[in-house]
């Protein structure tokens, strides 16, 4: 049968494991509606079988003294994301599948595996690192929107970042802007001939 979860608003917290138990291995039969609620983590979270409503949530991963936490996605976004993971030996979070945060991705303590499955991270909100650090993976990590990135920890390493979207213009329209550079060229139009034009062209507010 489905099950359905409203964790609604306030901050829960869950020491073990969060996942959807069945045999069948396709199809959904969990719904998760994290709402507005902060919810605190110290098992593993699997997003397989499961529906997610992200709402203005915030996941926060703590960590437990028996082992590293998992966080399988299941390609499925997140709205805000926290790693505060202070255990003395187990304080890794393996990302396993697509980690995409629409929100803030702050880093206080722990270390973020992506090494272990190399997944592809999309972060679009603001990122702040204080005592983190990282094992870099060769997925692709991008920082998408408007956004801020604060890091006092020295230790913080993503690996190879893409910023912004990349490319933003389409090969059909590149096509285009070369095929006219060329034209001008070749009817004796220096393009560089109105930099210095543009550079001393007076400000008009």
């Amino acid at each position: 049968f489905q099950a359905k979860v409203d964790f609604s608003t306030g901050a829960h917290t869950i020491s073990g494991n969060i996942k959807v138990n069945q045999d069948d291995p396709a199809g959904t039969v969990g719904y998760a509606l994290l709402g507005s609620s902060t919810l605190n983590i110290g098992g593993d979270l699997d997003f397989t079988h499961m529906t997610v409503t992200k709402g203005t949530s915030t996941l926060t991963f703590n960590g437990n003294a028996s082992s590293n936490q998992t966080f399988t996605t299941d390609n499925k976004g997140i709205q805000n994301f926290t790693l505060n993971n202070n255990q003395a030996t187990y304080n890794h979070l393996v990302i396993n599948g697509t980690l995409d945060v629409s929100g803030t991705s702050t880093f206080t303590d722990g270390t973020l595996d992506l090494a272990a499955h190399n997944p592809t991270v999309n972060l679009r909100g603001n990122i702040a690192v204080t005592a983190a650090s990282s094992l870099p993976g060769t997925g692709t990590v991008s920082f998408l929107g408007n956004l801020g990135y604060n890091d006092t920890s020295g230790s913080f390493d993503l690996g190879r970042i893409t910023i912004g979207a990349s490319p933003d213009w389409t090969a059909a329209a590149a096509r285009d802007a070369a095929k006219a550079l060329k034209r001008d060229i070749d009817l004796g139009t220096d393009p560089m001939s109105n930099r210095h034009d543009e550079r001393s062209a007076p400000t008009i507010n």
